[in-house]
């Protein structure tokens, strides 16, 4: 998995806390600010080795039919790792870190397989031989995550993941564009749906290659502001179980409540095969 939770923090502003928690352990009704740290790491991986099929990493571009199993083509790259490119999709931006030497970028214009990537453009002159690059170059999808689709729910802790308001039954929902990992300044999340108020306020900002250790010359990281109050108190038909000292179900014996997101980045909103994706839901 390439897109990771760094860290969650949770501080509670009503009781004026500086000092946060890594889980949600505060009293009904304060007002609660998450911060959430992501990172996508650009499922990438280093060569190990120039020798196909030895049991290490090899890439090679405009690759030969006797290890492609298709017609050469110096637009090809292909790994002899069968998962290498498992997790690409067609309109992926890949980058070719050699260090110390060059990077080369190009866009994937079709997928063949897990091993094999047809390109926009050659990365040979016609006719040229192939090139098998060195030990520790860095293959990696370098797409821009500009726009994210965010979801949150806060759940009783056994309660099966999802991201629905107990209040009024709608998915809880935000959304942004206009992002880079480079932009350290918040932006804000226009929420989504029924009764957006009771959301709290939500941001994005970057951060850079993130907290660590990421992946050099790879990774985009961003950090997730949320202030919101936490609860329900209670649902509507338990009104009554309140007034006679009944305690609602949601916190029967070991019951508690617990917030839980998912975060889809992509370069735009539009094309729903080019999201990188990460759920939290196992903090209690």
């Amino acid at each position: 998995m390439t897109f990771i939770t760094e860290s969650e923090e949770y501080l509670n502003l009503s009781l004026g806390e500086t000092v946060p928690t890594d889980h949600l352990l505060d009293n009904l009704g304060d007002v609660i600010q998450a911060t959430i740290k992501i990172r996508y790491d650009g499922d990438n991986f280093v060569v190990t080795s120039e020798t196909p099929e030895d049991g290490d990493v090899v890439l090679i571009a405009n690759a030969g039919s006797n290890l492609t199993n298709a017609i050469r083509n110096e637009r090809h790259l292909w790994t002899d790792d069968p998962t290498g490119f498992e997790d690409t999709k067609e309109g992926d931006i890949i980058t070719i870190y050699e260090p110390d030497t060059t990077t080369t970028t190009k866009t994937v214009i079709e997928k063949v397989n897990s091993q094999l990537l047809l390109m926009d453009s050659n990365y040979v002159p016609d006719g040229d031989p192939a090139i098998t690059y060195p030990a520790n170059t860095v293959a990696y999808v370098s797409t821009p995550l500009q726009a994210i689709e965010y979801f949150f729910g806060i759940i009783e802790n056994n309660e099966p993941l999802n991201y629905t308001s107990k209040t009024d039954g709608n998915e809880r929902h935000s959304r942004a564009t206009g992002l880079s990992n480079n932009i350290l300044t918040d932006t804000s999340m226009l929420q989504l749906g029924a009764k957006s108020n009771q959301y709290g306020t939500l941001s994005i900002k970057g951060n850079g290659i993130g907290d660590g250790p990421p992946t050099p010359e790879v990774s985009q990281a961003f950090i997730i502001t949320h202030t919101f109050v936490l609860g329900p108190l209670s649902l509507a038909d338990e009104v009554d179980n309140s007034i006679d000292g009944v305690v609602p179900d949601l916190f029967k014996d070991t019951n508690s409540l617990k917030y839980v997101f998912k975060a889809e980045l992509s370069k735009d909103l539009t094309d729903p095969n080019r999201k990188k994706e990460v759920v939290e839901s196992d903090k209690l």
